[in-house]
């Protein structure tokens, strides 16, 4: 009943706009037509575990999930951009990591406001320095539940770096809504595939990394308006291995006169985004980001999920 609601929603949201399917050609434009007050929730479920093995053996270990809801609410529009709160709620753990299970409620009940451009391509965070505020009283009052955990304060500390300035936030804290908004803001064509090269900036590592992307529209359903998108990257397996060899031996954990660079194990990384987005509102209703590290019979095995309630 709550997947039917939230459609309807969307119909009422798209009774004022256009189309954005074109089945005469075959296209698509992924532009956010949004007023303000237009609000949806969505379930979000991120899972990371770790491959061991060969593919006829896999162990599968250092399981973790995270699921929360969010509800994303047109905050304000003006001529050429949205600013639009993103609220964390409901957060739940599987875990036996103790430090991760502490930090899951960090983002409980903050409002992130995100601004976007008339398209509704991600520009950034509007209130960092808010949201920077609540995140490190979070952390000050996680502090006791620690202090008997090896290293606790450290690893705590370590955790919230990347959350102690704009730019690391907006790398680290909106991966979802990164993912939300991937095509917006563009037109998209059945018979050709967007191709192209990008660099990808890395707040843990610290350099930026080149890699090379696929986009492709994938499926037009003109009967129920939605349309399903797809994005494939690559990151340079030389450029990963380096920048990774490099950022463990800076922390200490490679000692480089017994592990040379030639010597460490060869990286891949390859990121994958389909989502179903509802033509005439610029509204997705389903989204599946993975992300898949490889290295010597070890594969790192990322996957959000963001579905509409």
């Amino acid at each position: 009943m709550k997947v039917f609601t939230q459609f309807m929603l969307l119909l009422l949201f798209s009774l004022s706009s256009f189309g954005q399917i074109n089945m005469a050609d075959s296209t698509v434009s992924v532009v956010g037509y949004w007023a303000i007050g237009d609000s949806l929730s969505y379930n979000v479920s991120h899972v990371e575990y770790k491959l061991k093995g060969d593919t006829a053996a896999y162990d599968t270990t250092e399981y973790m999930k995270l699921t929360y809801e969010v509800d994303i609410t047109i905050k304000d529009s003006t001529e050429n951009s949205y600013t639009i709160e993103w609220l964390y709620r409901g957060h739940s753990i599987q875990s036996e990591d103790s430090i991760i299970q502490k930090l899951a409620t960090v983002l409980e009940d903050i409002a992130v406001l995100i601004k976007t451009d008339e398209f509704g391509a991600v520009q950034g965070i509007e209130n960092w320095e808010e949201v920077r505020g609540k995140i490190n009283d979070i952390a000050t009052k996680m502090a006791p539940f620690i202090k008997d955990i090896p290293n606790g304060k450290q690893l705590l500390e370590e955790a919230m770096n990347p959350f102690q300035t704009k730019e690391g936030l907006e790398g680290n804290l909106i991966d979802d809504a990164i993912q939300f908004y991937t095509y917006h803001g563009k037109m998209y064509d059945t018979d050709k595939e967007l191709k192209g090269e990008v660099q990808i900036q890395n707040q843990v590592i610290g350099k930026p990394m080149d890699a090379t992307f696929n986009i492709w529209l994938d499926e037009l359903d003109l009967e129920n308006d939605t349309f399903i998108m797809r994005y494939y990257q690559a990151i340079d397996s030389l450029q990963l291995t380096s920048a990774t060899y490099e950022h463990l031996v800076e922390l200490g954990t490679l000692n480089r006169n017994l592990v040379k660079l030639e010597n460490f194990p060869v990286l891949t990384n390859d990121f994958y985004i389909a989502t179903r987005i509802h033509g005439s509102s610029g509204w997705p209703t389903y989204s599946v980001q993975t992300t898949i590290t490889k290295a010597e019979g070890v594969e790192n095995f990322e996957e959000r999920i963001i579905q509409i309630k």
